[in-house]
């Protein structure tokens, strides 16, 4: 299992345009989609909530970006 982030700034999470997505929203948006062994993108991933929530439910591999 790997998890592969580049943050080119950490201050995402005190703009006041940051909006971490729910568990509760992603459990509604990916209960029908197998994850297994898939690599997954978030190429805006903020604080990475998506990210560890696909890979804890399955996935390969996560990659993501943060410009913020």
């Amino acid at each position: 299992m790997h998890y592969i982030c580049i943050v080119l700034k950490f201050n995402t999470m005190f703009n006041k345009d940051f909006y971490p997505t729910p568990e509760h929203v992603l459990d509604q948006m990916l209960f029908d989609v197998d994850l297994t062994g898939k690599t997954i993108l978030d190429p805006s991933a903020g604080s990475g909530a998506i990210l560890s929530y696909v890979m804890k439910h399955g996935a390969k591999e996560g990659l993501c970006c943060e410009n913020n």
